[in-house]
């Protein structure tokens, strides 16, 4: 909120000075020396102690060292600051130090008696004025705060802080036609300062006067035309304006500004892939900003990683991996160009390239457990189950976390199962939640498979209930705790849970339908039973195991 004073200045002094060495007076000068001349902080500290100890009234002392340590450590200097304040108080320096202390120290409603104070005994600073109007601000007085800065243009005239910070305060409020007045005033006062256009134009465009805001635009471009602040409000008003051409010219002037941080020009493109229609309509456009952005930030990987995602919002897959491989050199040092191409040859169902990108990165990352995780998955998509296992104990050894060697365990254990081995599939299940009981995805695949052999189904129940306390929405766990309670024999209980499954089921999932056909059938709604069997077989389920079923309703 403010600063503190550098002692040095307007240091306030005796009329009568005693510089003899070990006295008071003399450490204290020798600490300011070493302040302003050699700025050690260390040494001032020394020096303004001992002036302390040798006089415990020296005023002059205490304020200097609520200074020197007001940045480092600021309970100390705010009990400084109050001893000099007792030992002086009418002195406005000491009183200043302190008021400012008590903000740093973010005791606002002290502080705020202390300007109060002060303003009274020097009401000529106009700095009293906004410091006690801040803090009126900060307690959500933003009238009295105004009144205050009323009463400070009064006495000094108009002031562009104190004209800039009650038009600050009257766009909170939202009160944007005082706001516009306020800038009005303000540009007359001090017509060279563009920043005084510059929000007049915002303000005329956000109460849709776009003619007024063109004008105050474009007359603070007169003033300052590379101001990034100048070009991004230009773009903005062109947007809102429906002129793309002006938007994207402005922008590509802005990235190509070298004061404009990198991480707001991420930000700006960002927020433009991720409104997919705005977008498609203008692709061309905004890959043009994103390979300007590349070119101005060759060695920026954010940077890249942005470029790559213009080209996938574009489904240029392919070519944003080739982005990605072009990174690839015995000198990379970060694990994520390798990542991001085997998720995207996984995404095309290119395993045998997920294969060999994975490999080729756990020679270079022999550490990284999310790369043999990654490598296993191909290897098993490819049928090589005995090598993605190995690989998966590889993956034990050298995770970092409980929280992701329950995950490893997890995969292992999904492997036994789908080759039927489920003995060793619930023992990896086991010891997944042994490292991490909350693990959904083991908790349910571990009840569904338990129900699926009508085996412990109390312990799958406890499983599949827990899941849907942690992940209440989803509709596949909530199939999951409803099929156990139908293999319970739990019949109404199942129908409440698979029917809530089936209304929030987004994918149409033909298992989900199965399921809830087959609760039916055994509670005798053979009707309704038929027609979600029909749904299962219109997604895709198996149609013999389907027509099976249906051939036990017609013989009935």
């Amino acid at each position: 909120m403010c600063g503190v004073q550098r002692p040095g200045y307007n240091v306030p002094s005796s009329p009568m000075i005693d510089t003899t060495e070990n006295t008071a007076t003399f450490y204290y000068i020798e600490g300011l020396k070493a302040t302003q001349i050699y700025d050690d902080a260390v040494r001032a500290a020394r020096l303004f102690g001992r002036a302390m100890e040798i006089d415990s009234t020296h005023s002059p002392s205490y304020f200097a060292a609520a200074n020197n340590m007001a940045l480092h450590d600021l309970p100390r200097a705010l009990a400084y600051s109050r001893t000099a304040n007792r030992l002086d108080s009418v002195n406005e320096w000491y009183r200043t130090q302190l008021a400012r202390l008590l903000v740093m120290s973010e005791k606002y409603d002290e502080a705020l008696g202390e300007y109060q104070r002060l303003l009274r005994a020097a009401p000529s600073n106009p700095e009293n004025y906004t410091m006690l109007a801040a803090l009126y601000d900060f307690r959500r007085q933003p009238f009295s705060a105004l009144a205050l800065l009323d009463s400070a243009e009064v006495r000094f005239g108009r002031m562009e802080a104190i004209g800039g910070f009650r038009r600050d305060i009257y766009m909170r409020l939202n009160m944007l036609d005082h706001a516009i007045e306020e800038s009005l005033a303000m540009i007359a006062e001090f017509p060279y300062d563009y920043e005084n256009y510059l929000i007049a134009g915002d303000l005329y465009l956000a109460t849709g006067r776009d003619s007024l805001s063109r004008a105050y635009l474009l007359k603070a471009s007169a003033l300052n035309p590379d101001a990034p602040e100048v070009l991004a409000s230009m773009a903005n008003y062109y947007r809102t304006s429906g002129d793309m051409a002006g938007f994207f010219a402005s922008l590509r002037r802005l990235f190509r500004n070298k004061s404009f941080d990198v991480r707001d020009k991420a930000m700006i493109l960002r927020d433009i892939t991720r409104d997919r229609p705005f977008f498609g309509a203008n692709y061309l456009a905004a890959s043009e900003l994103a390979l300007l952005l590349r070119a101005e930030h060759p060695n920026d990987y954010d940077v890249l990683n942005l470029y790559v995602t213009t080209l996938l919002a574009n489904g240029q897959t392919d070519e944003a991996l080739s982005v990605y491989k072009s990174c690839l050199s015995d000198t990379v040092s970060i694990v994520a160009p390798f990542i991001s191409i085997i998720d995207g040859e996984a995404f095309l169902g290119r395993a045998d390239s997920v294969d060999k990108y994975s490999l080729m990165a756990i020679r270079r990352f022999p550490d990284n457990a999310e790369l043999y995780i990654r490598r296993g998955s191909a290897l098993s998509y490819m049928g090589r189950d005995r090598e993605a296992l190995r690989v998966y104990r590889r993956a034990l050894r050298v995770a970092a976390t409980d929280s992701l060697r329950s995950a490893v365990h997890g995969i292992t254990g999904d492997m036994h199962h789908k080759a039927g081995r489920d003995r060793r599939a619930f023992a990896s299940y086991d010891r997944a939640l042994r490292l991490d009981p909350d693990n959904v995805h083991v908790l349910n695949n571990y009840a569904y498979f338990l129900s699926l052999r009508k085996e412990r189904l109390d312990r799958a129940l406890e499983m599949a209930s827990r899941v849907i306390e942690l992940e209440p929405g989803n509709p596949t766990y909530i199939d999951t705790y409803g099929w156990v309670l139908f293999k319970m024999g739990r019949l109404e209980e199942a129908r409440v849970a698979l029917q809530r499954a089936v209304s929030l089921d987004r994918r149409g999932s033909g298992e989900l339908f199965i399921h809830y056909g087959d609760v039916l059938h055994a509670l005798g709604d053979m009707f309704m039973a038929r027609f979600y069997w029909g749904k299962a077989l219109e997604a895709g389920h198996d149609a013999e195991e389907i027509n099976a079923r249906m051939a036990t309703t017609a013989e009935k």
